[in-house]
């Protein structure tokens, strides 16, 4: 039958030469071989497929059964006829099935013969038949390890291989039938042991098996190199992969009687040591070992010959290591890679694997290798999430997907600046180089830092506007002020050239909400303002009303570093404050205050004080702000009780007279309306509650006009007409209800309370309306005489002290000459009626004559006829009776008796000073020095009012060495300036400029008393100086002795240039 099958057989030998073989041995161990078949199928044989199978390997292995007669006879001629069976050879002419038996002689080639020869017992129950004897070592029978195997690839040839020619013709037609197999054929006949086709990763399988055993596995790889050049996918998920097992296997321990089988896979993480490891290999070997990949030893020469194997177990190199990589990316989500990194690398393992794949040459990185790298979470995060309550979980490396910004230098960023993006923070040379290769820009810290800073101030723009939502989530809030907290902190300590430098991050900064106050609250620096700037204005006293909400931690003042830096985003100066924060501080200041009784009153002054310093100092707060701040503060400080009253009376001021803000003293603070100035205590301190503030000079207008008199800054209760008839009047009767020791101890006081009054009320220029409200006041005497208290318009005459009339009726005092127009105005007249001068005339008429009266009348009262016969008829009865003349006391008699009680020296300097010099200190000394210095060691005098007055009216010879302010600045000071020191001259001519009115004013312009640049040795008049602001100014310089000498505390202050400018 087989040769009938094979009729072109080229193993067909002559009839002569065949071997006798028992026929009925043969059937038996076909039938037996076809059992053998059958078992092996895996299917029904009742199913059509499986039926086919079945014949299909029966008549194959029918075939095989012919194979020990013609193996008998390959034996038995092989040393006589080798050649002539090399010659024999027929070319092949049966069909495709019938190329299964050209593989026939190589089953059993020569060194099995002689086991097949020897073997009795291979046909034994056990061994049924040499077929199944011989099926499992079926590619062993492809054993091309003695003869010239020809690969693809001539490095893989062995070169001390012995050549056969006897068969190289037969091999080549071999190889060529083998690589024309069918897949599905190959794998019918390449039949695995079931363990082998499980799935297992790596199985652990005998060393030394009886058929698949290493020369076994050593076949298959060669018909694998030959068969499957290109594609291994038919024997993938199989254990063919094998090592000499020196190290660990991946299933157990390792053994020398096992050998570690592993799968055909790319999935499993296999990665091939190299053959000679390096130092790096190692370490990295240990890494990949903490990632769950199996590192093995280099399989044998015969595997790595296939150039697929790389594909499915990579060997450990740059490349090698990202193919692994990639295999473990497709099979992993982002999350998990990213969780096994984090979770089972430490900061060397990570910083390892940076060096290595850093050394990839650029050529190798093609698009899978850059995307592969960009997903291996090896780059270190900027920002370490230590929020427990961040729902996003930070690691710390990340990949370099979603990536905001790759930076160097700086340090780590305290938040997520925009999550789920993140940012790289570069800190080695190897992902330096890395990055460089992968094609990224690698920014600076400062790049990095203006955009967290922008994010910043919009997030808290966004919590801004949620701010009403949040309010009840107080945990949120809590957690929020801390991270803002840290953040605050952290930007001084990292970022300080950015502060300092940036315009940009300081605007953006300054109104950030990131520094605590001493109250503990966030704050931006433009709500906060800088301690060291009430130092520098001498206004320490204030910290205690800014140090609760408006004044930094005491963490950031301890350190300069932290305060200049502060100042840099716009921390606020003293005088910088603005009108809400005054209101909010005397709010928080009397809440205070009236829930603690220690220290009340010192802190409410020190809260009045303030006021009145930051107005005076800012009157933008005032006057120049907006209208609708403007009139918040103004109807808060009008109506706050803030203000402190003057409890005691003024220095000069009658203990008899009423003192109304000493009446009630549970009222200590009141409201703006209810007081009046302090200047005004004389004017009305009877009648109502005086400020005990005291306000500078710029709270009161420039001009006294009667328009703007009572109005100052602060809207205190106005000195209107009402009130000052109420105090005139409260001070007549007082003082006709003291006792007259009381009344001559306070004469002077009231003489001078009178002339305050009067001056006031001679600026109103109404005498109509001053008449009229003291009708209503019931007030007739109001004028003072001196001698018998308070006269009335009718009882009083604006005559001198000499007038032949003065001893017989009430006369103005000399106190009071100031004010005789105003006096005229309101009535009082200079001379009596006639009817007066009768009845006063009547009533002396039993007196002696007064001839100088009678003159008088006689030549003031020519026409009225009556009143001269009154006259004729009294000096008729005069002389009559014999009575003697007398004559009245003259002018020199007057000046007698004032003079009897002066002194008169002609090395004196009589000198009275108003009370205006009382304001400055020393400034009385620097006068009486100076007026000592021009007058060659004149000895000065300082007079009181009522002494000046006394020598101005005793005569001409008294008034030779008596000098008011007026004529000292005049006749003395001015005109010889340059015979003083220059702080003497300064002192003086300044102090003339910060108080002047009109009569000094003009005494000033006549004079060249200001000092000129370039040096201040020149004086000049003002109305040659130049304005040294003015656009004029730029055609000048210095030397032109053009421009006043000075600083802005003396001549080049903007209120002394503006007095300047009048002159």
């Amino acid at each position: 039958m087989a040769r009938n099958c094979l009729p072109n057989n080229p193993l067909k030998e002559p009839k002569n030469l065949l071997p006798r073989w028992n026929i009925s041995s043969s059937m038996n161990n076909l039938s037996n071989r076809t059992k053998l078949a059958c078992r092996t199928c895996s299917s029904s044989s009742s199913s059509s497929s499986s039926s086919f199978k079945l014949e299909k390997r029966q008549f194959a292995y029918s075939r095989y059964g012919n194979m020990p007669q013609h193996y008998d006879f390959i034996s038995n001629t092989t040393n006589n006829n080798n050649n002539s069976n090399s010659s024999d050879h027929l070319k092949h002419t049966t069909p495709s099935a019938e190329r299964y038996f050209h593989r026939a002689p190589l089953i059993f080639p020569r060194f099995h013969q002689q086991h097949t020869q020897n073997t009795p017992t291979r046909l034994s129950s056990s061994n049924s038949g040499p077929l199944h004897h011989n099926r499992p070592r079926f590619l062993s029978a492809w054993n091309l390890t003695p003869r010239p195997v020809m690969y693809n690839s001539p490095r893989n040839i062995a070169p001390n291989t012995p050549v056969s020619t006897a068969m190289s013709k037969p091999n080549v037609e071999d190889r060529t039938q083998l690589q024309s197999m069918p897949a599905k054929d190959f794998a019918d006949l390449v039949m695995l042991p079931r363990e082998w086709r499980r799935g297992d990763d790596c199985i652990q399988w005998p060393r030394n098996h009886d058929y698949y055993n290493i020369v076994w596995l050593e076949n298959l790889w060669k018909y694998i190199n030959e068969k499957l050049p290109n594609d291994l996918t038919i024997l993938e998920n199989t254990n063919i992969l094998y090592s000499l097992q020196l190290t660990r296997p991946l299933g157990g321990p390792a053994s020398l009687n096992t050998i570690a089988l592993y799968k055909l896979s790319k999935n499993i993480g296999l990665i091939q040591l190299p053959m000679s490891a390096t130092k790096d290999d190692v370490s990295v070997q240990k890494v990949l070992l903490k990632l769950n990949f199996h590192c093995i030893d280099p399989f044998p020469e015969i595997i790595r010959r296939h150039k697929l194997v790389e594909e499915y177990v990579p060997s450990l190199s740059y490349l090698g290591l990202l193919q692994i990589f990639k295999c473990r990316l497709r099979h992993f989500t982002q999350i998990k890679i990213q969780q096994e990194f984090n979770t089972l690398l430490n900061e060397h393992d990570i910083k390892l694997l940076r060096q290595y794949l850093s050394r990839i040459m650029t050529q190798q990185l093609d698009e899978s290798n850059i995307q592969c790298i960009k997903q291996l979470p090896i780059f270190d995060n900027a920002y370490i999430g230590n929020d427990t309550n961040q729902q996003q979980q930070h690691f710390k490396y990340i990949s370099l997907n979603n990536i905001l910004y790759i930076y160097e230098s700086g340090t780590k960023l305290p938040i997520d600046i925009q999550p789920p993006k993140q940012c790289i923070h570069v800190t080695d040379s190897d992902s330096r180089v890395l990055l460089d290769k992968l094609g990224y820009v690698i920014h600076d810290f400062t790049h990095v830092a203006r955009y967290l800073i922008k994010t910043i101030e919009q997030q808290q723009q966004q919590q801004q506007q949620q701010q009403p939502q949040q309010n009840s989530k107080n945990i949120n809030l809590k957690v929020d002020q801390q991270r803002m907290i840290f953040l605050g902190k952290w930007l001084l300590s990292n970022c300080t050239n950015l502060i300092l430098t940036d315009v940009v991050s300081q605007d953006t900064l300054s109104t950030c909400r990131l520094f605590l106050n001493r109250k503990g609250e966030l704050c931006s620096c433009q709500q906060m303002f800088d301690p060291s700037s009430f130092q520098n204005n001498n206004k320490e006293k204030y910290l205690v009303l800014f140090e609760s909400k408006y004044l930094p931690s005491v963490e950031f003042c301890s350190t300069n570093e932290n305060l200049s830096l502060l100042r840099h985003l716009k921390l606020r100066q003293f005088y910088d404050i603005k009108s809400d924060e005054v209101i909010d501080i005397c709010e928080s200041t009397i809440k205070d205050t009236s829930s603690t009784t220690s220290n009340k009153r010192s802190l409410m002054l020190l809260l009045a004080e303030f006021i009145v310093d930051i107005l005076n100092q800012n009157p933008k707060l005032i006057d120049e702000y907006s209208q609708a701040k403007q009139i918040a503060l103004r109807q808060y400080l009008n109506n706050a009780p803030w203000v402190p009253v003057m409890a005691e009376r003024p220095h000069g001021y009658p203990a008899t007279l009423t003192w109304q803000s000493a009446i009630d003293l549970r009222h200590s603070f009141v409201t703006l309306r209810e007081v009046s100035d302090k200047t005004h205590g004389f004017l009305v301190g009877a009648v109502t509650l005086i400020s005990a503030l005291d306000l500078p000079e710029s709270f009161y207008p420039p001009a006294r006009a009667t328009s703007s008199i009572n109005r100052i800054t602060l809207d205190m209760r106005e000195l209107k007409l009402d009130l000052l008839i109420k105090q005139l009047k409260c001070i007549v009767l007082c003082y006709q209800k003291s006792s007259p020791q009381e009344q001559k101890n306070e004469t002077f006081d009231y003489l001078n309370l009178c002339k305050r009054l009067y001056d006031t009320l001679s600026q109103l220029n109404n005498p109509n309306d001053i008449l009229k409200e003291m009708r209503l006041s019931d007030l007739t005497e109001w004028i003072w005489n001196s001698t018998h208290g308070f006269s009335s318009t009718n009882h009083i005459y604006l005559i001198d002290k000499i007038h032949p009339l003065a001893p017989y009726v009430q006369i103005l005092p000399y106190e009071l000459y100031n004010y005789r127009k105003f006096f005229e105005s309101m009535g009082v007249k200079y001379l009596p009626d006639v009817s007066k001068l009768e009845d006063l005339l009547r009533n002396q008429q039993h007196q002696p004559i007064d001839e100088n009266l009678f003159k008088w009348i006689k030549e003031t009262y020519t026409k009225d006829r009556r009143l001269l016969q009154l006259i004729h008829d009294l000096e008729t009865k005069s002389n009559s009776k014999g009575n003697p003349k007398v004559k009245n006391t003259n002018d020199d008699q007057t000046r007698i008796t004032f003079s009897s009680t002066l002194d008169l020296a002609e090395d004196k300097i009589y000198l009275y000073l108003t009370d205006i010099f009382n304001q400055q200190a020393n400034i009385k000394e620097t006068v009486i020095q100076a007026l000592t210095t021009i007058s060659k060691e004149k000895k000065t005098q300082l007079l009181t009012e009522e002494d000046y007055f006394i020598r101005k009216m005793s005569g001409s010879e008294y008034q030779k060495n008596l000098f008011d302010h007026y004529r000292a600045y005049n006749d003395l000071v001015l005109p010889n300036l340059n015979v003083l020191p220059k702080n003497v001259k300064d002192t003086l001519v300044l102090f003339a400029l910060d108080h002047a009115d009109n009569t000094m004013l003009n005494i000033l312009k006549q004079h060249c008393c200001i000092p000129c640049t370039p040096n201040g040795r020149i004086l000049n008049k003002p109305s040659k100086l130049i304005h040294p602001y003015c656009r004029l100014a730029s055609l000048y310089s210095d030397i032109d002795s053009l421009f006043p000498y000075g600083g802005q505390d003396s001549y080049l202050r903007e209120d002394r240039l503006n007095v300047l400018k009048l002159l």
